[in-house]
């Protein structure tokens, strides 16, 4: 492993912190439905370890861990009555990265094959 991916890594640790301790983020622009939501709490509750692998992304700019992507994983979590959540904390960002971050985190660069989704 090269010093630039070591140095990328412990910057970046996953921890764990109580659900309250954690908040939604006012300006989230995804919304999950019923029946979406669903799904969302069952593939959580089937598969905690992959919650683990990718944890709430949150900035602790305000004083408070705010969510800047997995909102709606937290809000599974929640509804599942999880008492603590995978955060990764980003340190020292500006509100205007933090919004990028939101909308990247958010947006759809890929597309499904539905040939190789329909034969798993």
């Amino acid at each position: 492993m090269n010093q630039y991916k070591r140095i990328a890594f412990e910057r970046y640790k996953i921890e764990f912190f109580p659900i309250s301790n954690v908040h939604l983020s006012e300006k989230n622009p995804r919304l999950i439905k019923d029946a979406a939501f669903k799904r969302l709490v069952k593939s959580l509750q089937e598969s905690p370890d992959l919650f683990r692998a990718r944890p709430l992304l949150c900035s602790d700019r305000t004083g408070k861990l705010v969510i800047l992507g997995g909102n709606m994983r937290y809000l599974a979590a929640k509804e599942l009555k999880y008492t603590e959540v995978p955060v990764i904390i980003m340190k020292g960002l500006t509100e205007d990265q933090e919004k990028a971050i939101i909308i990247r985190d958010n947006g759809a660069f890929g597309e499904w094959d539905f040939s190789v989704l329909a034969s798993e």
